[in-house]
């Protein structure tokens, strides 16, 4: 448990960290920690936070060919999760064709987060791809 502060409101609230490996259970392993990490929130937000990391873990897997790792970090108001991998290249929504099987995984995110981002590590390769759901709002 950690202590930070949300503006003059000091916030008490959890972060958790895990590493892991890039093989093809990666999405599953990455849905299942976050599961585990939010087990005592209701399941109208557990699942899309789990199906986000789980689209997030299988563009590493995918694109970034990488280990990652999955945080998450917790207080009263917000959910904020973090994938980031070492891989090289970019992090950029698509618009697939129907018949594409993949491609929609940013997307989803969009739509199910409240916020999101990308963030690219200074020095060395790799991207941090980050979301927010707010919980008052759920």
């Amino acid at each position: 448990m950690g202590l930070g502060f949300v503006g003059n409101l000091l916030d008490v609230f959890r972060t958790r960290r895990r590493l892991i490996l890039n093989t093809s259970a990666a999405p599953s392993i990455a849905r299942r920690y976050v599961g585990e990490a939010l087990d005592d929130l209701p399941r109208d937000i557990v699942e899309p936070v789990s199906l986000m990391v789980s689209e997030l873990a299988s563009n590493c897997v995918q694109h970034a060919e990488t280990d990652f790792t999955v945080s998450i970090e917790r207080t009263e108001r917000e959910i904020r999760v973090d994938v980031a991998d070492t891989g090289g290249g970019g992090v950029a929504p698509r618009d697939p064709q129907g018949t594409e099987a993949t491609g929609r995984g940013l997307r989803i995110v969009e739509q199910l987060s409240d916020a999101w981002g990308v963030t690219k590590p200074v020095g060395h390769d790799g991207s941090d791809v980050w979301f927010v759901v707010n919980l008052r709002s759920r």
